[in-house]
């Protein structure tokens, strides 16, 4: 009789155990969209698109496109690329279009000779 009721309650917590994960994985949304940049309206490939707050990223396709899946409760995407300001946006809708803004910051200029990196007002004429 015993073993009976242990299976009989195991298979019901079985069963609530997985109406519960269930419950989770509605609340996941699919999210896409497409990246471009500011200057030229030109589609940015291999940005990085993150869910803000998680370890969830993607890196978005050559013709700027991408499409991801947020955890519940979590619809902040940042999206960051080498050379524009890092961009934060809400992902309620499921589409997101983003342009990005190019970085405003001076760059000084850099030589690199053998194994050491000089700024070029510190290398004479000889190279």
């Amino acid at each position: 009789m015993r073993k009976k009721i242990d299976c009989l309650s195991m298979r019901s917590f079985t069963m609530l155990l997985l109406m519960f994960l269930s419950l989770g994985a509605y609340a996941q949304k699919q999210v896409t969209g497409k990246v471009t940049s500011g200057t030229d309206n030109a589609p940015l490939g291999y940005a990085t698109v993150a869910v803000k707050g998680t370890k969830v990223a993607t890196l978005t396709n050559a013709d700027g496109t991408f499409s991801l899946t947020t955890p519940a409760g979590k619809n902040t995407l940042v999206i960051s690329s080498v050379g524009y300001e890092d961009q934060e946006v809400d992902a309620i809708s499921g589409t997101v279009n983003v342009t990005m803004k190019a970085k405003a910051s001076a760059l000084d200029e850099i030589v690199v000779t053998g194994y050491t990196a000089q700024k070029k007002k510190e290398v004479t004429g000889a190279v």
